[in-house]
């Protein structure tokens, strides 16, 4: 039963219908969802241009 809750809590198996089991990638934006978003926020649109402005402020 602990095996099947820790699968359960990292997205390894999930429950259809679930809100609390649900798959992961559920959970995600796709990238047309999640640039209107990123644009308000001021945030790099990609992962590349995320590190370059990391790297750039010493973060």
């Amino acid at each position: 039963m602990a095996h099947l809750r820790n699968k359960w809590r990292s997205g390894d198996v999930w429950v259809e219908r679930s809100s609390n089991y649900r798959k992961f990638d559920s959970y995600m934006l796709s990238t047309a969802e999640a640039a209107p978003i990123a644009t308000d926020l001021k945030l790099p649109a990609t992962a590349n241009e995320w590190i370059g402005v990391a790297n750039s402020t010493g973060g």
